[in-house]
């Protein structure tokens, strides 16, 4: 019987042959032979063919996909290692191939698995399939200043005297995640959320020390480059999801984010049901503010607030985090409809590729506390006045700044960012305060 070796197949049967084999594949067959390895190597045919038969058709095809591929192929086998302190130094890594992959997402034209308004896609399920494994959720979303606190316990652990790109990465690896993270290799991660990341996480959120004008009030660094700050995002996601877990309405409302790892996590990912009018103010808004949003708030009563930042003989250095904060939040939940008033063309300290819109709407409480303790006597549904403004930031965050109205006066304004970019479904967190700039508590808008 004759043998016919791959080498020795034409240049188009080969290609269609190892389109098909596993990614993990070509790692080897380059070492095979000379003729297998001067076939794949620059083969951008060969990569792009694979690319695109196992992940979405990118925005732009202009891609080095034989890098592409690299990425995938080793990011593949970073998370398939057993050993978590052996991932750990991949962290840098394993954060930019996720951040790629999620850039390069795109729709399949089908809506994702138990959601309505999130569109499906095929890279987002490579990264759920990667990261459902517990060790790798551990070894790469548990690295910030939050798990470092809940994993010391009574050991002081002390702010950085600048913020570390590794808890960064992490904390925004945990925000696009989005899921509560179930298990850890020791101990169960629920229980690590919920009763003991949720005392630390109300520490950050609720600190006074955290916001200031450097930080617009906001989940932004304190250095005046407007960055976003992830850490304080993860504080932030941390409260709302251990104060929505066991409110029925809440937890249905945002269910689809909650039980969907990375679902909804890149720009383009929300599916409108209502299309606007052509030729509309909403047309040509690049972020799709018109529409009907769900608002969670949360917030503590001012008598806990005060006495956690103010204690008596306080002298808590500014290096030194404040400690775990064990006293009960309220939650609200409330419906906001906005509408695009205006538009204008970003300013020097905004990201120059789409312009700044401005909005307005009204809000409803989906509770009795609204009415009786906060709307005033004109007002009694519970409805109040809006406006703000989208734009991005010069690193390419959406920024929503939120300014609510009571009795024709700025009550309180919320500063947030949209996870996932442009039109994501993973929705909009930030902090919200008085219009002093007091700090208040914690915003999502799913």
């Amino acid at each position: 019987m004759a043998y016919v070796g791959l080498g020795s197949l034409s240049p188009e049967l080969l290609h269609e042959i190892l389109v098909l084999v596993r990614p993990s594949d070509l790692r080897v067959l380059p070492r095979v032979c000379r003729a297998l390895n001067n076939f794949i190597r620059g083969n951008q045919a060969l990569f792009r063919a694979m690319y695109l038969n196992l992940l979405d058709k990118p925005p732009t095809m202009k891609l080095d996909w034989e890098e592409e591929m690299k990425t995938y192929i080793r990011l593949q086998h970073v998370c398939s290692l057993r050993d978590v302190d052996a991932k750990k130094s991949a962290l840098p890594f394993v954060y930019n191939a996720v951040e790629r992959l999620l850039k390069n997402a795109s729709s399949t034209g089908e809506v994702a698995p138990c959601t309505t308004t999130h569109a499906a896609s095929r890279n987002v399920m490579a990264l759920k399939r990667l990261f459902s494994d517990e060790i790798n959720q551990t070894a790469f979303m548990q690295r910030s200043h939050l798990f470092q606190r809940v994993r010391a316990g009574r050991l002081l652990v002390k702010f950085e005297d600048k913020l570390r790109e590794d808890h960064q990465q992490s904390a925004k690896l945990h925000c696009l995640h989005g899921s509560p993270l179930r298990k850890s290799s020791r101990i169960s991660l629920r229980r690590i959320n919920h009763w003991r990341a949720h005392p630390y996480a109300c520490s950050k959120v609720y600190d006074t020390r955290e916001h200031t004008r450097n930080t617009k009030w906001g989940p932004f660094r304190d250095d005046e480059s407007g960055k976003v700050d992830w850490e304080k995002v993860e504080a932030i996601l941390v409260v709302l999801f251990f104060n929505m877990r066991d409110n029925c309405a809440m937890s249905q409302s945002f269910n689809e984010a909650w039980s969907n790892p990375f679902s909804g996590a890149w720009s383009g990912s929300y599916l409108s049901t209502l299309p606007p009018e052509p030729d509309s103010l909403a047309a040509r808004d690049p972020y799709g503010i018109t529409g009907i949003w769900y608002r969670v708030v949360c917030f503590l009563d001012y008598h806990d607030f005060f006495s956690f930042n103010f204690p008596v003989n306080d002298g808590l250095p500014r290096d030194t985090p404040r400690p775990p904060l064990h006293v009960g939040d309220e939650t609200r939940l409330i419906v906001m409809k906005l509408w695009v008033t205006s538009m204008e063309p970003p300013g020097p300290e905004d990201g120059q590729d789409l312009p700044v819109v401005h909005f307005a709407g009204t809000s409803q409480a989906l509770d009795d506390s609204w009415t009786e303790h906060n709307a005033p006597d004109t007002e009694p549904e519970g409805r109040v006045d809006a406006r703000g403004t989208v734009r991005l930031s010069k690193e390419g965050e959406v920024r929503w700044t939120i300014t609510s109205i009571f009795d024709g006066q700025e009550r309180w304004r919320s500063e947030c960012v949209q996870v996932g970019g442009v039109r994501s479904a993973r929705g909009v967190v930030g902090n919200w305060f008085a219009r002093y700039a007091a700090i208040k508590g914690a915003v999502s808008y799913p």
